[in-house]
Protein backbone atom coordinates (compact mmCIF):
# COMPACT_ATOMS: atom_id res chain seq x y z
CA UNK A 1 0.00 0.00 0.00
CA UNK A 2 2.45 2.32 0.68
CA UNK A 3 4.39 2.13 -2.53
CA UNK A 4 1.59 3.76 -4.38
CA UNK A 5 1.18 6.50 -2.13
CA UNK A 6 2.66 9.91 -2.56
CA UNK A 7 6.08 10.72 -0.93
CA UNK A 8 4.93 13.65 1.10
CA UNK A 9 2.36 11.74 2.57
CA UNK A 10 4.74 8.84 3.99
CA UNK A 11 5.25 10.71 7.37
CA UNK A 12 1.20 10.93 7.73
CA UNK A 13 0.30 7.90 6.95
CA UNK A 14 3.48 6.43 9.64
CA UNK A 15 2.16 8.49 12.20
CA UNK A 16 -1.27 7.08 11.27
CA UNK A 17 -0.19 3.17 11.62
CA UNK A 18 1.99 4.38 14.68
CA UNK A 19 -1.55 5.04 16.45
CA UNK A 20 -3.40 2.20 15.52
CA UNK A 21 -0.60 0.15 16.87
CA UNK A 22 -0.67 1.86 20.44
CA UNK A 23 -4.27 1.40 20.43
CA UNK A 24 -3.97 -2.25 19.61
CA UNK A 25 -1.27 -2.94 21.97
CA UNK A 26 -3.30 -0.84 25.08
CA UNK A 27 -5.18 -3.80 25.43
CA UNK A 28 -6.85 -3.89 28.69
CA UNK A 29 -4.89 -1.93 30.55
CA UNK A 30 -5.62 0.74 32.36
CA UNK A 31 -8.53 2.55 34.63
CA UNK A 32 -12.02 1.48 34.30
CA UNK A 33 -14.93 2.49 35.97
CA UNK A 34 -19.06 0.95 36.16
CA UNK A 35 -20.86 -1.59 38.46
CA UNK A 36 -20.32 -5.29 39.58
CA UNK A 37 -23.76 -6.16 40.48
CA UNK A 38 -25.42 -9.08 42.33
CA UNK A 39 -28.90 -10.08 40.35
CA UNK A 40 -30.09 -6.35 40.38
CA UNK A 41 -28.09 -4.60 43.02
CA UNK A 42 -25.40 -2.50 41.63
CA UNK A 43 -22.05 -1.88 43.42
CA UNK A 44 -20.08 0.97 42.13
CA UNK A 45 -15.99 -0.33 41.46
CA UNK A 46 -13.11 1.14 40.01
CA UNK A 47 -10.17 -1.50 38.16
CA UNK A 48 -6.98 -0.37 37.43
CA UNK A 49 -5.51 -3.08 35.27
CA UNK A 50 -1.19 -2.50 34.97
CA UNK A 51 0.98 -4.98 32.37
CA UNK A 52 4.21 -6.43 34.64
CA UNK A 53 6.27 -8.64 32.71
CA UNK A 54 4.09 -10.90 30.55
CA UNK A 55 1.21 -10.99 32.99
CA UNK A 56 -1.13 -8.23 34.77
CA UNK A 57 -2.15 -6.34 38.11
CA UNK A 58 -5.22 -5.76 38.79
CA UNK A 59 -5.96 -3.30 41.67
CA UNK A 60 -9.91 -2.86 42.99
CA UNK A 61 -11.93 0.25 44.27
CA UNK A 62 -15.43 -0.34 46.02
CA UNK A 63 -15.72 3.25 47.26
CA UNK A 64 -18.88 2.18 49.55
CA UNK A 65 -16.64 -0.48 51.19
CA UNK A 66 -13.86 2.07 51.62
CA UNK A 67 -11.93 -0.03 49.44
CA UNK A 68 -9.19 1.21 46.91
CA UNK A 69 -5.65 0.01 45.30
CA UNK A 70 -6.72 -3.18 46.43
CA UNK A 71 -4.72 -6.00 44.89
CA UNK A 72 -6.61 -8.95 43.05
CA UNK A 73 -5.55 -12.31 42.18
CA UNK A 74 -5.45 -12.50 38.32
CA UNK A 75 -3.87 -14.57 35.58
CA UNK A 76 -3.34 -13.41 32.22
CA UNK A 77 -4.68 -15.49 28.46
CA UNK A 78 -4.24 -13.90 25.51
CA UNK A 79 -5.75 -10.62 25.45
CA UNK A 80 -7.95 -11.49 28.10
CA UNK A 81 -7.17 -11.42 31.78
CA UNK A 82 -9.46 -14.03 34.33
CA UNK A 83 -9.84 -11.53 37.69
CA UNK A 84 -10.39 -13.17 41.05
CA UNK A 85 -12.67 -10.74 43.10
CA UNK A 86 -13.83 -11.28 46.44
CA UNK A 87 -17.11 -12.20 48.87
CA UNK A 88 -17.72 -15.41 46.54
CA UNK A 89 -17.89 -13.47 43.80
CA UNK A 90 -15.06 -15.81 42.01
CA UNK A 91 -13.53 -15.79 38.40
CA UNK A 92 -14.50 -13.01 35.81
CA UNK A 93 -12.62 -13.11 32.46
CA UNK A 94 -12.21 -9.38 31.69
CA UNK A 95 -11.76 -8.36 27.78
CA UNK A 96 -12.26 -5.10 26.56
CA UNK A 97 -13.95 -3.75 23.50
CA UNK A 98 -14.98 -0.64 22.30
CA UNK A 99 -13.52 0.81 25.46
CA UNK A 100 -16.23 -1.25 27.27
CA UNK A 101 -15.55 -4.13 29.45
CA UNK A 102 -18.92 -6.81 30.02
CA UNK A 103 -18.68 -9.94 31.81
CA UNK A 104 -21.01 -12.17 33.73
CA UNK A 105 -20.05 -14.84 36.53
CA UNK A 106 -23.36 -16.72 37.71
CA UNK A 107 -25.40 -14.29 39.59
CA UNK A 108 -22.99 -11.61 39.10
CA UNK A 109 -22.64 -8.89 36.63
CA UNK A 110 -19.74 -6.34 35.66
CA UNK A 111 -19.71 -3.19 33.21
CA UNK A 112 -16.90 -1.03 33.15
CA UNK A 113 -16.07 2.00 30.95
CA UNK A 114 -12.54 3.10 30.26
CA UNK A 115 -11.76 6.60 32.60
CA UNK A 116 -9.39 8.90 33.23
CA UNK A 117 -7.38 7.74 36.47
CA UNK A 118 -7.02 10.47 39.60
CA UNK A 119 -3.59 10.05 40.80
CA UNK A 120 -2.03 11.78 43.79
CA UNK A 121 1.81 13.31 44.22
CA UNK A 122 3.71 11.24 46.72
CA UNK A 123 7.31 10.86 47.95
CA UNK A 124 8.91 7.99 49.95
CA UNK A 125 10.06 8.87 53.37
CA UNK A 126 12.05 7.05 55.43
CA UNK A 127 13.39 7.40 59.26
CA UNK A 128 15.54 5.94 62.23
CA UNK A 129 14.17 4.55 65.44
CA UNK A 130 17.52 3.29 67.06
CA UNK A 131 18.66 0.58 64.41
CA UNK A 132 15.22 0.25 63.12
CA UNK A 133 14.87 1.78 59.61
CA UNK A 134 10.79 2.56 59.02
CA UNK A 135 10.22 3.37 55.45
CA UNK A 136 6.67 4.77 53.92
CA UNK A 137 4.86 7.04 51.11
CA UNK A 138 3.53 10.45 51.51
CA UNK A 139 0.66 11.15 49.76
CA UNK A 140 -0.52 14.48 49.07
CA UNK A 141 -4.02 15.55 47.58
CA UNK A 142 -4.93 16.91 44.20
CA UNK A 143 -6.62 20.13 45.63
CA UNK A 144 -4.92 21.08 48.56
CA UNK A 145 -5.52 24.92 50.08
CA UNK A 146 -2.45 25.78 51.32
CA UNK A 147 -0.75 23.23 53.92
CA UNK A 148 -2.93 20.23 54.09
CA UNK A 149 -3.86 18.13 57.32
CA UNK A 150 -1.71 14.97 57.74
CA UNK A 151 -3.00 11.20 58.89
CA UNK A 152 -0.59 8.98 59.57
CA UNK A 153 -2.41 5.44 59.00
CA UNK A 154 -0.84 2.63 61.61
CA UNK A 155 -1.10 -1.46 61.72
CA UNK A 156 -3.04 -3.19 63.44
CA UNK A 157 -1.15 -6.82 64.60
CA UNK A 158 0.77 -9.20 62.36
CA UNK A 159 2.36 -8.52 58.90
CA UNK A 160 2.11 -4.65 58.11
CA UNK A 161 3.11 -3.43 54.94
CA UNK A 162 2.23 -0.37 52.73
CA UNK A 163 0.00 -3.21 50.09
CA UNK A 164 -1.84 -5.21 52.26
CA UNK A 165 -5.49 -5.59 52.21
CA UNK A 166 -8.08 -3.24 54.02
CA UNK A 167 -4.95 -1.14 55.20
CA UNK A 168 -3.78 1.04 52.01
CA UNK A 169 -7.85 1.65 51.40
CA UNK A 170 -8.12 4.22 53.51
CA UNK A 171 -5.27 6.43 52.14
CA UNK A 172 -7.83 7.69 49.31
CA UNK A 173 -10.76 8.14 51.31
CA UNK A 174 -8.87 10.96 53.19
CA UNK A 175 -6.69 11.92 50.14
CA UNK A 176 -10.56 12.27 48.49
CA UNK A 177 -11.60 14.63 51.25
CA UNK A 178 -8.31 16.74 51.32
CA UNK A 179 -6.01 15.08 53.20
CA UNK A 180 -2.26 14.08 53.45
CA UNK A 181 -2.04 10.46 54.04
CA UNK A 182 1.41 8.51 55.39
CA UNK A 183 1.61 4.77 54.84
CA UNK A 184 4.23 2.88 56.12
CA UNK A 185 5.51 -0.09 56.56
CA UNK A 186 5.56 -1.43 60.16
CA UNK A 187 9.13 -3.14 61.43
CA UNK A 188 9.66 -6.39 59.95
CA UNK A 189 7.16 -5.80 57.06
CA UNK A 190 8.01 -4.76 53.88
CA UNK A 191 10.66 -2.49 53.16
CA UNK A 192 11.39 -1.39 57.06
CA UNK A 193 13.89 -3.00 59.26
CA UNK A 194 13.56 -4.85 62.58
CA UNK A 195 11.72 -8.12 64.01
CA UNK A 196 8.09 -7.31 64.72
CA UNK A 197 7.70 -10.75 66.80
CA UNK A 198 10.06 -9.00 69.47
CA UNK A 199 8.78 -6.27 69.01
CA UNK A 200 6.52 -4.36 71.95
CA UNK A 201 3.61 -1.94 71.57
CA UNK A 202 6.54 0.33 73.22
CA UNK A 203 8.55 0.26 69.76
CA UNK A 204 5.54 0.42 67.89
CA UNK A 205 4.07 3.74 69.48
CA UNK A 206 8.10 5.01 69.25
CA UNK A 207 8.16 4.24 65.56
CA UNK A 208 5.20 5.93 64.97
CA UNK A 209 6.18 9.38 67.20
CA UNK A 210 9.01 9.74 65.45
CA UNK A 211 7.55 8.98 62.34
CA UNK A 212 5.48 11.99 62.83
CA UNK A 213 8.73 14.24 63.99
CA UNK A 214 10.19 13.55 60.94
CA UNK A 215 7.33 13.89 58.42
CA UNK A 216 5.55 17.39 59.59
CA UNK A 217 8.48 19.23 58.36
CA UNK A 218 7.65 18.07 54.95
CA UNK A 219 6.86 21.02 52.38
CA UNK A 220 3.02 20.66 52.04
CA UNK A 221 2.04 19.63 55.64
CA UNK A 222 0.28 21.35 58.23
CA UNK A 223 2.15 20.53 61.56
CA UNK A 224 -0.64 22.19 63.81
CA UNK A 225 -3.43 19.05 61.92
CA UNK A 226 -1.72 15.66 61.96
CA UNK A 227 -3.34 12.91 63.25
CA UNK A 228 -3.40 9.36 63.63
CA UNK A 229 -6.12 6.62 62.34
CA UNK A 230 -6.46 2.45 62.43
CA UNK A 231 -7.41 -0.35 63.90
CA UNK A 232 -7.21 -3.21 65.89
CA UNK A 233 -3.64 -2.82 67.68
CA UNK A 234 -3.11 0.76 65.79
CA UNK A 235 -5.98 2.09 68.83
CA UNK A 236 -3.48 0.47 71.18
CA UNK A 237 -0.49 2.35 69.38
CA UNK A 238 -2.50 5.30 68.42
CA UNK A 239 -4.13 5.97 72.13
CA UNK A 240 -0.72 5.34 73.27
CA UNK A 241 1.33 7.73 71.28
CA UNK A 242 -1.53 10.51 71.80
CA UNK A 243 -1.45 10.88 75.24
CA UNK A 244 2.02 11.17 75.36
CA UNK A 245 2.24 13.40 72.56
CA UNK A 246 0.96 17.38 71.86
CA UNK A 247 1.97 16.73 68.07
CA UNK A 248 -1.22 14.33 67.55
CA UNK A 249 -4.35 17.02 67.08
CA UNK A 250 -6.50 14.11 66.19
CA UNK A 251 -7.68 10.66 66.43
CA UNK A 252 -10.06 8.10 64.25
CA UNK A 253 -9.50 4.88 65.39
CA UNK A 254 -11.52 1.48 65.02
CA UNK A 255 -11.57 -1.48 67.68
CA UNK A 256 -10.23 0.75 70.31
CA UNK A 257 -9.64 -0.32 73.63
CA UNK A 258 -11.71 0.58 76.83
CA UNK A 259 -10.46 -2.54 78.67
CA UNK A 260 -7.19 -3.83 78.99
CA UNK A 261 -5.20 -6.23 76.88
CA UNK A 262 -5.92 -9.27 79.01
CA UNK A 263 -9.41 -8.43 79.15
CA UNK A 264 -10.48 -7.60 75.52
CA UNK A 265 -8.80 -11.13 74.12
CA UNK A 266 -10.87 -12.98 77.53
CA UNK A 267 -14.16 -11.16 76.04
CA UNK A 268 -12.87 -11.81 72.51
CA UNK A 269 -13.00 -15.80 73.51
CA UNK A 270 -16.25 -15.65 75.28
CA UNK A 271 -18.19 -13.74 73.00
CA UNK A 272 -17.02 -16.24 69.71
CA UNK A 273 -17.83 -19.40 71.74
CA UNK A 274 -21.11 -17.98 72.50
CA UNK A 275 -21.68 -17.57 68.70
CA UNK A 276 -20.56 -20.67 68.25
CA UNK A 277 -23.31 -22.72 70.49
CA UNK A 278 -20.96 -23.47 72.66
CA UNK A 279 -22.42 -25.27 76.33
CA UNK A 280 -21.58 -23.14 79.40
CA UNK A 281 -19.68 -25.44 81.03
CA UNK A 282 -16.68 -24.88 78.10
CA UNK A 283 -16.97 -21.12 78.23
CA UNK A 284 -16.58 -20.92 82.17
CA UNK A 285 -13.72 -23.15 81.61
CA UNK A 286 -12.04 -21.59 78.63
CA UNK A 287 -12.55 -18.56 81.17
CA UNK A 288 -10.46 -19.98 84.07
CA UNK A 289 -7.70 -21.18 81.53
CA UNK A 290 -7.37 -17.90 80.01
CA UNK A 291 -7.54 -16.18 83.84
CA UNK A 292 -4.13 -18.48 84.60
CA UNK A 293 -2.36 -17.33 81.21
CA UNK A 294 -2.75 -13.80 81.72
CA UNK A 295 -1.69 -14.43 85.38
CA UNK A 296 1.45 -16.16 83.95
CA UNK A 297 1.79 -13.28 81.30
CA UNK A 298 1.80 -10.51 84.90
CA UNK A 299 3.93 -12.38 87.55
CA UNK A 300 5.70 -15.85 85.91
CA UNK A 301 4.30 -17.53 88.48
CA UNK A 302 2.52 -20.54 88.42
CA UNK A 303 3.96 -22.25 84.87
CA UNK A 304 3.90 -26.25 85.78
CA UNK A 305 0.08 -25.16 86.24
CA UNK A 306 -0.07 -23.16 83.08
CA UNK A 307 2.37 -25.82 81.12
CA UNK A 308 -0.39 -28.77 82.36
CA UNK A 309 -3.55 -26.97 81.47
CA UNK A 310 -2.80 -26.26 78.08
CA UNK A 311 -1.13 -29.78 77.47
CA UNK A 312 -5.34 -31.02 78.32
CA UNK A 313 -6.44 -28.00 76.06
CA UNK A 314 -5.27 -29.73 73.33
CA UNK A 315 -7.53 -32.95 73.83
CA UNK A 316 -10.55 -30.59 74.52
CA UNK A 317 -12.88 -29.13 72.30
CA UNK A 318 -13.07 -25.89 74.42
CA UNK A 319 -8.94 -25.77 73.68
CA UNK A 320 -9.94 -25.32 70.42
CA UNK A 321 -10.50 -21.28 70.95
CA UNK A 322 -7.45 -21.19 72.77
CA UNK A 323 -3.52 -20.04 72.88
CA UNK A 324 -1.89 -23.54 73.95
CA UNK A 325 2.14 -22.63 75.12
CA UNK A 326 3.67 -24.84 75.17
CA UNK A 327 7.24 -23.67 76.12
CA UNK A 328 7.58 -20.88 78.57
CA UNK A 329 9.39 -18.85 75.00
CA UNK A 330 5.70 -18.85 73.64
CA UNK A 331 4.58 -16.45 76.54
CA UNK A 332 7.83 -14.02 75.97
CA UNK A 333 5.64 -11.07 73.76
CA UNK A 334 2.82 -11.37 76.50
CA UNK A 335 5.48 -11.31 79.06
CA UNK A 336 6.15 -8.23 77.78
CA UNK A 337 3.43 -6.33 76.65
CA UNK A 338 0.84 -7.55 79.52
CA UNK A 339 1.40 -4.40 81.65
CA UNK A 340 1.94 -1.59 78.67
CA UNK A 341 -1.77 -0.97 78.43
CA UNK A 342 -3.81 0.50 80.69
CA UNK A 343 -6.95 2.14 79.59
CA UNK A 344 -7.25 4.49 82.80
CA UNK A 345 -3.88 5.55 82.65
CA UNK A 346 -4.01 5.80 78.67
CA UNK A 347 -7.38 7.47 77.78
CA UNK A 348 -7.26 10.14 80.45
CA UNK A 349 -4.24 11.69 79.06
CA UNK A 350 -6.33 12.73 75.79
CA UNK A 351 -7.54 15.74 75.60
CA UNK A 352 -7.90 15.81 71.49
CA UNK A 353 -10.94 15.30 68.95
CA UNK A 354 -10.89 11.56 68.92
CA UNK A 355 -13.71 9.11 67.35
CA UNK A 356 -13.57 6.01 68.90
CA UNK A 357 -14.90 2.75 66.95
Amino acid sequence: MLDHMPRHLLPLAFIVLQAIGLCAAKGIEGHWTGHLSYKDTPWEVGLTVQRVDSGHVVLLDIPTLVMAWEPLPCRTEGRTVIVTFPFGVGAIALKNSDDNIRARNADFSIELVRSPLVTYPSKEVSWMNREVTLRGTLYLPTTPVGKAPLIILTHGAGVGHRGKWGYRSYAQLYLERGLAVLLYDRRGSGASTGDAARSTLNDLKEDLLLGLEHIKHEPGIDPQRIGVGGGSQAAYIGTMAAAESNDIRFLILSGAPAVGMDEQEIQNVVYYMRDQHEPPENIDTAKAYMRLYFYYAATGDRWPVLDSLARVAQETRWGSYLDQPLEQEHMAWWRANHNIYRPERVLSGIHVPTLLL
